[in-house]
Protein backbone atom coordinates (compact mmCIF):
# COMPACT_ATOMS: atom_id res chain seq x y z
CA UNK A 1 0.00 0.00 0.00
CA UNK A 2 2.55 2.25 1.56
CA UNK A 3 4.91 1.79 -1.82
CA UNK A 4 2.00 1.97 -4.15
CA UNK A 5 1.13 5.83 -3.11
CA UNK A 6 4.50 7.23 -2.41
CA UNK A 7 7.63 7.07 -4.32
CA UNK A 8 10.38 5.41 -1.98
CA UNK A 9 14.06 4.92 -2.17
CA UNK A 10 17.01 5.30 -0.53
CA UNK A 11 17.42 5.78 2.56
CA UNK A 12 13.40 6.38 2.73
CA UNK A 13 12.86 2.48 2.57
CA UNK A 14 13.95 2.53 6.15
CA UNK A 15 10.98 5.33 7.46
CA UNK A 16 8.79 3.05 4.88
CA UNK A 17 9.61 0.11 7.24
CA UNK A 18 8.98 1.54 10.54
CA UNK A 19 5.29 2.37 9.06
CA UNK A 20 4.25 -0.18 7.57
CA UNK A 21 5.28 -2.59 10.64
CA UNK A 22 3.48 0.10 12.69
CA UNK A 23 0.12 -0.59 10.43
CA UNK A 24 1.20 -4.43 10.60
CA UNK A 25 0.52 -4.30 14.68
CA UNK A 26 -2.09 -1.59 14.98
CA UNK A 27 0.06 0.95 15.82
CA UNK A 28 -1.35 4.37 15.29
CA UNK A 29 1.33 7.12 17.08
CA UNK A 30 5.08 7.36 16.37
CA UNK A 31 7.15 10.49 18.34
CA UNK A 32 10.11 10.50 15.98
CA UNK A 33 13.14 12.49 16.12
CA UNK A 34 12.96 13.83 13.06
CA UNK A 35 9.54 14.47 12.60
CA UNK A 36 9.64 15.85 8.59
CA UNK A 37 10.76 11.91 7.56
CA UNK A 38 7.63 10.81 8.33
CA UNK A 39 5.09 14.05 7.06
CA UNK A 40 3.98 11.79 3.85
CA UNK A 41 2.73 9.17 6.35
CA UNK A 42 0.09 11.65 7.87
CA UNK A 43 -3.12 9.43 6.37
CA UNK A 44 -1.88 6.04 7.61
CA UNK A 45 -0.13 7.25 10.87
CA UNK A 46 -0.08 10.50 13.89
CA UNK A 47 3.37 11.73 14.49
CA UNK A 48 3.44 13.24 17.75
CA UNK A 49 6.25 16.08 18.64
CA UNK A 50 7.97 16.46 21.49
CA UNK A 51 8.08 19.64 22.70
CA UNK A 52 11.51 21.24 24.00
CA UNK A 53 11.58 21.21 27.98
CA UNK A 54 9.13 19.11 28.69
Amino acid sequence: MLLRKFPIAGRQIHDANIVATMMAHGVSRLLPHDTKDFERYADFITVVFLLEGE
